[in-house]
């Protein structure tokens, strides 16, 4: 005989079981975490660059609100190892060293690689066509002109991601996407110094495009070695970009 408690639990167990997480019902955010959120992804985009300095007040002034919430957003970037505090209620983006950009480009070629050979296996037709879908989309952002420079490339560099995380999710290996879950942000930030004129992009997507193919052929050799290219002329653009910076006083 099945006691009043147990069965409730299993009804609720049951029930609980229909839903995946990301349908189950959340709170809205509070404001403290859209103003990090909103500040987080013009950090990565380097809409604000290393270097520059972003006090309490003004930020305040900004997203007409008070200091309490701008204050935890700084702590949560300071957690993310996105700015380093200042004096005077005051934080600085975080600068990235040259020995650290080769080193997450050396690591990001390795998961990379990877990632893209073990999609030429698991890959579906469907991921291939929204790859295809995400490319397109791209060179059409690219050669309008009614649309301004800067929302442009905002919109480029995010389906830029998008591609990629397609080839990650792709795998529908765990193992390896926690993996790159956990460079994400700074391979975001390195992707965004590296990307910033239009024939860079060009390019880049000139390689997804032969990327796409090499997935649709199952050819893994090919993918790996297009990838291990593409990560190395990504790494050789942020370093011409890096190299700039640092004449022009930003690093």
């Amino acid at each position: 005989m099945i006691k009043t408690g147990q069965k409730h639990k299993r009804d609720e167990d049951r029930v609980s079981g229909l839903w995946l997480e990301s349908e189950q019902v959340r709170p809205p955010k509070s404001i403290s975490d859209q103003i990090y959120e909103l500040l987080k992804k013009k950090i990565l985009n380097s809409e604000i660059l290393p270097g520059a300095r972003l006090m309490q007040e003004e930020v305040a002034k900004a997203f007409h609100a008070s200091r309490t919430p701008i204050r935890h957003a700084f702590h949560l970037l300071e957690k993310d190892g996105l700015v380093e505090r200042l004096p005077q209620n005051g934080v600085r983006i975080t600068r990235l060293d040259l020995e650290t950009i080769k080193d997450l480009f050396a690591i990001r070629g390795v998961l990379e690689a990877y990632g893209v050979e073990l999609a030429c296996d698991r890959i579906q037709p469907a991921a291939i066509q929204a790859l295809r879908q995400i490319r397109d989309q791209a060179n059409r952002m690219l050669e309008s002109s009614n649309v301004p420079a800067e929302t442009r490339l905002r919109q480029i560099f995010e389906l830029n991601s998008l591609f990629h995380e397609t080839i990650y999710e792709s795998t529908r290996s765990r193992y390896l996407m926690d993996q790159i879950s956990n460079l994400r942000d700074t391979v975001l930030r390195l992707r965004a110094l590296g990307l910033r004129k239009d024939s860079t992009w060009r390019h880049s997507w000139d390689e997804h495009s032969q990327l796409i193919d090499c997935l649709d052929r199952r050819d893994k050799k090919a993918a790996g070695k297009l990838m291990r290219r593409h990560v190395a002329n990504a790494m050789s653009h942020v370093l011409s970009q890096w190299n700039s910076d640092v004449k022009a006083g930003i690093h």
